[in-house]
This record gives C-alpha cells, structure tokens and sequence, in this order.
C-alpha cells in the first residue's frame, strides 16, 4: 500500500507541475496576445490545438494504456511471484495513469510544436512548379516536408519516452509481484565441504523457468520498441534525400553531382538497410541468435 502511494503522489505531482507550467504558458500567450490586440488570432490558435490534441491525446493514451496492459498480463501469467502486495485494481490503475500522463505531456509537446504545420499543411496549395531531381511540386516542400521533419523528431522522442516508461512500469511489477528467482535455500547457494559461494549453483538457480519468463518479457519489449525505433529511423533517411535540395556543403547552394549519384542512394540504401535491421534485430533477439542481433544494426 505504501509503495502505491507514493507512486500516485509521484504521478500526481507529475501531473501537477505540468498542469502548473502549461497554465502559465496560457496566461503569458494570453496577456502578449491581449496587450497586442489579437485575441481572435490567439483563440483560433487555441481551438487549432484543441482539435489536434485531443484525437491524439485519446490514441496515444489508449495505444500506451493497451501496450502496458499486455505487458502486465504477460507478466501475471507467465512470473510465479513470491508474495502480493497490492491489488490487479491498483496495478491497472497505476497503468492507466501511466498512459494517461504520458499521453497529456506528449499531447502538449505535439500541439505546441506541430499546429501551425499541420494547419499549413491541410491549407496548402500547389505551386505549379516542379523540382528537377524528384519531380515534386514545390508545395510539397512548403507545407509537406516541414511537417514530417517535425513528425520524425517527435516520434523518435515519443519512442524514447515509450522505452523509459517500459523500464518503470516493469520494476514497478517486479517490486508489488516479485518473482520466484531469489528465494532459494542459501544452503543449497553455498559448497557443503568449505562453506565457500557455490557460483554454478547460483547460476543454475537463475536459469530456471522463472527466471526465463521474466527474460522473455525484456526480451519481447525489446524487440517491439528496436522495431519501432528502426523502421522510424527507415522514414528519416526517406526524409533526408529530400533535404539534399537543401543542400550548402559544396559551392553551390542544392544537390550537387555527387549529392544526386552518391549521397541520394547511400540514403535510399540505409533506408532499406534500416528496416532489414528491424526485422533482423527482433529476428535474433527473439531465437537467442545475439550475434545476429548486435550485427543487423551495425
């Protein structure tokens, strides 16, 4: 109980102090607006944040809450746990509130970063004018491009964060549902002629059943979370053959020869190479093949 405790103070005071900062953000925007005579302007901004977030608040917070709950299922069923200290309740609610302040913190980092983008991209329009290297209408670059760029670096973070509260939420079930891998006989841990720690013995304790089914958890979230991360890091060299029109390394301001020959295809190939490694990676960490594992990403 007390565990469970703290834990809702701790997300509480999350909560809190988030809501705090984005309250103070409001009222500044808010006052420079006012003092600017440009309230309709701020409010439109507002309602535009209003409209984005809360699909994705909903999504996210139901993708994070779904992604957790599999994993405490997985846990529950395949760990024998040695003692019980709080309720499936509280496990679920803790989950719950898990997701719910993940997806309110990433919901306003995203609204704040992305409206105007997004905004600009529903309103885009065409130029009517084509670039010579990909044949795309200069709009795209405009209005598009910014908006994946944003969208890359946000879903790089996103999976980051995803990573971070993969790792709490899990020593969170090992510390109310702690498994069966430590609560052996110490006798049986130590060598009966000399009294001195018996390693194989403590090795062999460790590579029971238990032990593998808490291995199998890591080991499954692992493999999601690299796949995801991989096949992001596939879009992000989609994105930057694009950004070679962008291109002031050499004397001319674009895509040089080499940019066009070289550069463009050694990104298209790592685009490849990046989702070949996603499929390699959980391919090797999940058959025990960790050298196939390690290799894909280099």
């Amino acid at each position: 109980k007390k565990r469970g405790v703290l834990l809702a103070v701790i997300l509480a005071l999350v909560i809190i102090i988030g809501l705090v900062f984005a309250l103070l953000n409001f009222i500044t925007d808010y006052l420079w607006f006012k003092e600017m005579g440009y309230t309709s302007v701020f409010f439109t901004e507002l309602l535009s944040q209003i409209k984005l977030g809360l699909p994705f608040f909903i999504v996210l917070a139901l993708f994070t809450w779904l992604y957790l709950k599999l994993m405490r299922r997985d846990y529950l069923k395949k760990v024998e746990v040695s003692d019980v200290t709080v309720s499936d309740k509280v496990i679920s609610r803790v989950a719950l509130a898990i997701a719910l302040v993940f997806a309110l913190l990433a919901t306003l980092m995203t609204t704040s970063s992305l409206w105007y983008e997004i905004m600009s991209f529903i309103h885009k329009t065409d130029f009517n004018l084509t670039d010579p290297v990909f044949n795309m209408d200069i709009g795209q670059y405009i209005f598009t491009l910014p908006l994946a760029n944003q969208i890359y670096n946000i879903a790089i973070a996103l999976t980051l964060f995803l990573a971070v509260i993969t790792v709490i939420y899990l020593v969170f079930l090992m510390s109310v549902r702690r498994p069966k891998m430590f609560q052996n006989q110490y006798e049986e841990m130590y060598d009966s002629s000399g009294g001195y720690f018996d390693g194989r013995a403590f090795a062999r304790k460790l590579a029971g059943d238990n032990w593998k089914s808490v291995l199998g958890i890591v080991i499954r979230q692992i493999v999601i979370l690299a796949g995801i991360f991989f096949l992001i890091v596939a879009g992000g060299y989609v994105l930057k053959q694009y950004q070679l029109l962008y291109n002031t390394g050499s004397v001319l301001y674009g895509a040089g020869f080499v940019d066009i020959n070289i550069t463009l295809w050694q990104y298209r190939i790592m685009a490849v190479l990046a989702v070949v490694s996603a499929v390699l990676f959980g391919y090797g960490v999940s058959k025990g093949k960790f050298k196939l594992a390690v290799s894909a990403p280099v």
